[in-house]
């Protein structure tokens, strides 16, 4: 079992997440290439609006096409410190996977994946390495 896990609130990253991160992970190579169904969950931690707006969209509706299972866990609050509210969903995702025996890849919400990401992941779920932990790109958006 692997376990994607994602926490997003707020209207910017829930928009990067979306425009960018779920568009990254609908390239060529990525979650099309692995056969579902098959022991892999997509976990994305978010508040009631933010789920919304993810379920709307249409790189959603294309990973639910795929035959990917995603399961929300919403929030009752994101009020309050984000790194005290990350942690909590971290230490919740964790828990669970260690309770399923699962392996577990944590992304933030304006992540950009390579071509072939979730199937090296796949291959690292063969071995002993329960957390996988990648160097990549952030998205940062200049106001002004």
């Amino acid at each position: 079992m692997i376990d994607l896990v994602t926490v997003v609130w707020g209207r910017d990253y829930t928009r990067r997440y979306i425009d960018y991160c779920l568009a990254s992970h609908l390239s060529p190579g990525n979650l099309a290439a692995l056969k579902f169904p098959r022991e892999f969950r997509y976990r994305i931690y978010c508040p009631l609006d933010s789920h919304d707006e993810i379920i709307a969209s249409l790189a959603f509706q294309r990973i639910r096409e795929i035959g990917c299972p995603i399961t929300f866990h919403l929030l009752n609050s994101v009020e309050g410190d984000r790194y005290k509210v990350m942690t909590r969903c971290h230490l919740h995702a964790n828990l669970e996977a260690l309770r399923t025996g699962a392996h577990i890849s944590v992304h933030q919400p304006d992540v950009v994946i390579s071509r072939g990401f979730f199937p090296m992941i796949e291959r690292f779920s063969h071995t002993d390495v329960r957390a996988h932990f990648f160097s990549c790109l952030r998205i940062s958006i200049e106001h002004g």
